[in-house]
């Protein structure tokens, strides 16, 4: 059955900009230099490669238009499998046999200053169709494909979800590709749109999710590997809940919370809390003690609820353990709040005890 697949791309800066990273035309001198005496079988160090002639005329004469798939891998939206550099196997291709059409791939790069086990993944495409004329070319679907824009990009490390079955190190060596389970899949996709703050790249990527994983949650799946260097433990629960970094909406949406809980009926509020943290290092947007010494907790999500509803059902056994409550006691009441719900969403709430409400629209 295909896999999905993730690309190993060399870093590359051309038409960067402040909430851009490259990949859209030839890089400039310094990364080309750091390109060329990085070596390690990289395409950017071999002996015909123009930006490597580029470097040891001086940077005189033609600048390289366009030289590898990096250089414009975020414009024509194709990546090549590669070919082997090594001294045993220079020129021969490399196939990636276990994908093809409908699967995703993830694009994946090291920043500069950054080891192996902080790579990025930077954006990410359905396969429309893959040609093989020499080595493997990779074709995204014109749909559904996004570029992350830098602050997400920055946050989504490979290796919190991958694990090489031969080490226990981040370690990807020569070849340009790894495959990826559809469960695995799915929950990058998950951590991809609550990473996002813009609506219609949400979108893309739940249509992508859709398409691999249909309405299954991810969180009935095996948990994200780990690679042993990054375990989730160290990026997620107080100081990193937010995969990509809290949104500045959704900031001031759960402080808006805070400050009114009467849009939820109470009254009654004694002390209100914006992340709250509890004793398993879980933290929840928003915490109302009320003067009866019952409690409220709040999730607050901005346009990808489901995530939410799961954290809201976790969160209250969370506060009824820490006041040593049995799981059915009515001293905690929970809630999701949010721009969207759908009727799936209030019927996972409705299920399992979690109130729900809308963001009054001046505030959507």
């Amino acid at each position: 059955m295909p896999e999905n697949i993730a690309f190993k791309c060399t870093y590359n800066d051309g038409g960067q900009a402040e909430q851009i990273i490259g990949f859209a035309g030839t890089c400039t001198a310094q990364t080309i230099i750091s390109n060329v005496k990085a070596g390690g079988g990289r395409w950017c160090s071999a002996g015909d490669n123009e930006c490597r002639a580029y470097f040891e005329r001086g940077f005189r004469g033609r600048r390289p238009v366009n030289p590898c798939y990096e250089s414009e891998l975020f414009t024509e939206w194709c990546f090549g499998s590669g070919v082997d550099n090594t001294a045993d196997r220079h020129g021969i291709p490399r196939h990636p046999h276990r994908t093809g059409d409908g699967k995703i791939a993830f694009l994946t790069t090291r920043l500069p200053g950054s080891v192996e086990d902080e790579r990025r993944i930077i954006g990410l495409f359905k396969i429309d169709s893959m040609e093989r004329p020499f080595e493997t070319i990779v074709y995204a679907d014109e749909r559904l494909r996004i570029r992350l824009p830098k602050d997400v990009a920055e946050q989504l490390y490979f290796w919190d979800y991958y694990r090489n079955s031969n080490t226990p190190e981040a370690k990807w060596g020569n070849g340009l590709f790894r495959y990826l389970s559809d469960g695995l899949a799915a929950r990058i996709l998950d951590d991809v749109m609550t990473a996002l703050e813009d609506s219609e790249l949400k979108r893309i990527a739940a249509e992508m999710r859709a398409e691999i994983w249909g309405a299954k949650p991810a969180s009935k799946q095996k948990g994200p590997h780990s690679s042993g260097q990054r375990p989730m433990g160290e990026r997620v629960g107080m100081a990193g809940k937010y995969f990509g970094g809290e949104g500045e909406k959704h900031r001031k949406l759960k402080e808006w919370l805070a400050r009114h809980p009467e849009h939820l009926g109470y009254t009654d509020v004694k002390t209100s809390k914006t992340e709250y943290g509890f004793k398993s290092f879980d933290c929840v947007d928003v915490f109302f003690e009320r003067k009866d010494g019952s409690v409220v907790v709040a999730e607050v999500e901005t346009y990808w609820p489901e995530p939410g509803a799961y954290q809201a059902i976790k969160y209250r056994a969370l506060a009824l353990a820490e006041k040593r409550l049995p799981l059915n006691s009515d001293k905690v009441e929970t809630w999701l709040v949010s721009c969207s719900l759908s009727d799936e969403v209030k019927a996972l709430c409705d299920f399992y005890g979690v109130r729900y409400a809308l963001f009054p629209p001046g505030k959507r």
